[in-house]
């Protein structure tokens, strides 16, 4: 925790987090100009997905473990080299070494991703 913020709390909407990809709270967040919101502890993120991921990598983590919960909507991930579709109220836990990738969502998909503990440098792509 930072040691900063030690009696303190926020409060927030996500919709103001658009250009931090809808994460809120995490390591990194002091970096993004909101220093009440940056903790080791946790990272989450509300996320409203697009159609389309134009992102081609997988990535995985060494440490962290990774929590994705579909609110509403579906969203197609692959999981090791298996696809999986996640609809509303799925989730799914990813742990450490795991190699995951974000294929599809359908329009407006919203996404709940909790990592633990958040670390910095701790995303690697594949």
């Amino acid at each position: 925790m930072n040691p900063k913020n030690k009696n303190k709390y926020a409060r927030g909407n996500v919709a103001d987090f658009l250009d931090t990809r809808g994460y809120f709270i995490g390591k990194f967040m002091g970096k993004k100009g909101f220093p009440l919101l940056e903790t080791e502890e946790v990272e989450v993120a509300w996320r409203i997905l697009p159609a389309a991921f134009d992102d081609n990598t997988s990535h995985y983590h060494k440490r962290g473990v990774e929590i994705m919960i579909v609110a509403s909507g579906s969203y197609k991930v692959r999981v090791n080299g298996e696809d999986l579709e996640l609809i509303k109220s799925d989730f799914i836990v990813v742990y450490p070494e795991t190699h995951l990738k974000s294929i599809s969502a359908e329009e407006g998909t919203e996404l709940i991703v909790i990592k633990a503990p958040s670390l910095e440098n701790d995303k690697f792509y594949t």
